[in-house]
Formats: structure tokens, C-alpha cells, sequence
């Protein structure tokens, strides 16, 4: 019997594809292509991998750009990789913050010196006022509320269900290394109450094909240190490791695809500011 493609969408923030260090190899995949290779290898089929993530992408992308970056790729399988920066305190605007940290090469002698010289010397006074902010804050502002997230999550992922049928795969936080939490004090706290949310919301959901992937065996199995490099980002091998699992999950699922049904989602409707 000839199976037509699999088709899987990752999107989420840049955890989707940082890796930490980069890879020196070109078989040292991240997480999604090592997914996509293990359920090909195991059930004989082409699997075509989109890969969606942004830098310091928020939900509420996934939830605007639903038709052109999930619904248009007609998947088999979404992973939804959200909540690390949302968890983040609301301390200046994203994109400022998405300029300051984004690793840009400078083609022009002017940008060379404002990239290494301006850059660096504002990311060195506003990293020192997040950090005191942080700690002083607590969890009184968010980039984006707990709430909010949870309600644009539970929409996204049922509008996937309702559209597609497809396998929902979304990914837990991890939680911070000692990187992030000295910079962002309080981010382990915040972490916590970001998973607790996030936990009860695929519970509501209430859908067997919605489900809720840890991540903390394979920083457990790491350690954290050696997992997240820079307190954020996978490393090479927790790529490698947590692609494993995912395939896992898919080819699980596969035999019963259809045997599962969901209520009609409601319309995506979201407000992504705090």
C-alpha cells in the first residue's frame, strides 16, 4: 500500500531550531529534523518537515499567521513550541529587545561599528536594568499573561484539530538554567506558574490527539546545564534526544489517527498584550 507524505509543522520561538553550540556536523539535527527522520526510517514513508520558528516569536504569531503558517502546510502533526518568552517579565518593548539579542552580520563598516560598539554598550545598561527589574517585579508583568497564553493556546490548538485532524503536539518549558535565572531573577518562579497553566489548559482541552510533551527527561538525563548551554536553548544532544520522543509520540499515533474526534473550535480571537 502506497501512503501518501506525512506532513509535520514545528513553529514556536527560537528553541525550534538554536542549537548550542551550532553544529559542526550536517546530521547534528535539531529536534524537528531528527523527528522527521526517525518516523520516516520507521514507517517507510516521506515525511515533509516546515519548519516555522522565529526569533522571539510569540503565541500570538502562531495565532495571526494560522492560515500562511500551520492550516496552508495541511499537516499530519503540529508541534506548538511556546512559553519560554512569553514567561518573561514585560520590561521594555519586544522589539526592542529582538534587535538588541538578534546575531545580525554586518555587511558595511558603519554597521560593523554599530553592531559591536553601540549594540553591545546599550544591551550591557539594559541587561543590568532587567536584571535589578526582575528581581524586584517578581511576577507582576509578563510579555504575555498566563491567561492569555492558555486561552490563545487552547484556540490554536483546537482550530488545528477542527481544520486538519491533525496530532497536537505541544511542547512543555523548559525550565531556566542557572544563565537565565541570573540574569532574569525569578524566571524558575515564573517558569512554574507558566507550566501549571499550561498543564491545566490541554487538560480542559480535553482532547486525547492535544497532548502535553515534557521536556524534563531529557534535561534531567543532561542536566540542565549541559542540556540548555545558554539557559534557553537545546544543545545539540537534547536535540537529538527530545526528537527521539517526539517520533515516539507520532508513531504512536499514527495506527489510530482517525479514531478520535473534537468539538467545533471557536474562533481564534486574541489579545496579546499585557
Amino acid at each position: 500500500m502506497t501512503h501518501r507524505p506525512l506532513n509535520v509543522v514545528v513553529i514556536g520561538n527560537s528553541v525550534t531550531y538554536q542549537q548550542i553550540p551550532p553544529r559542526t556536523r550536517s546530521d547534528e539535527g535539531i529536534y524537528a529534523e531528527v523527528l522527521r527522520d526517525d518516523v520516516a526510517a520507521a514507517t517507510g514513508r516521506p515525511v515533509n518537515l516546515y519548519l516555522e520558528g522565529g526569533w522571539f516569536d510569540l503565541i500570538d504569531t502562531a495565532a495571526r499567521r494560522y492560515e500562511q503558517s500551520i492550516r496552508n502546510h495541511l499537516p499530519d502533526v503540529v508541534v506548538l513550541h511556546y512559553g519560554t518568552n512569553e514567561a518573561q517579565p514585560y520590561l521594555v518593548p519586544l522589539r526592542v529587545l529582538r534587535h538588541l539579542i538578534r546575531h545580525e552580520p554586518a555587511v558595511t563598516r558603519l554597521g560593523h561599528f554599530y553592531r559591536t560598539k553601540v549594540v553591545t554598550a546599550v544591551w550591557r545598561v539594559l541587561r543590568a536594568y532587567r536584571q535589578a527589574a526582575s528581581r524586584i517585579l517578581g511576577e507582576r508583568t509578563w510579555q504575555l499573561r498566563p491567561s492569555v497564553f492558555t486561552a490563545t493556546l487552547t484556540h490554536l490548538a483546537t482550530a488545528i484539530r477542527r481544520d486538519m485532524r491533525a496530532l497536537v503536539l505541544i511542547v512543555d518549558i523548559n525550565e531556566p538554567g542557572d544563565r537565565l535565572e541570573h540574569f532574569l531573577p525569578g524566571s524558575r518562579g515564573r517558569v512554574r506558574t507558566y507550566r501549571a497553566t499550561l498543564e491545566k489548559a490541554v487538560r480542559q482541552i480535553g482532547d486525547p490527539d492535544v497532548r502535553l510533551v515534557p521536556v524534563s527527561g531529557v534535561t534531567r538525563s543532561l542536566g540542565i546545564e549541559a542540556a540548555l548551554p545558554d539557559g534557553i536553548h537545546f544543545s545539540n544532544e537534547a536535540h537529538a534526544r527530545f526528537g527521539a520522543e517526539l517520533a515516539e509520540q507520532v508513531l504512536a499515533w499514527l495506527p489510530t489517527r482517525d479514531a478520535t474526534t473534537t468539538d467545533d473550535a471557536r474562533p481564534l480571537d486574541v489579545e496579546a498584550r499585557t
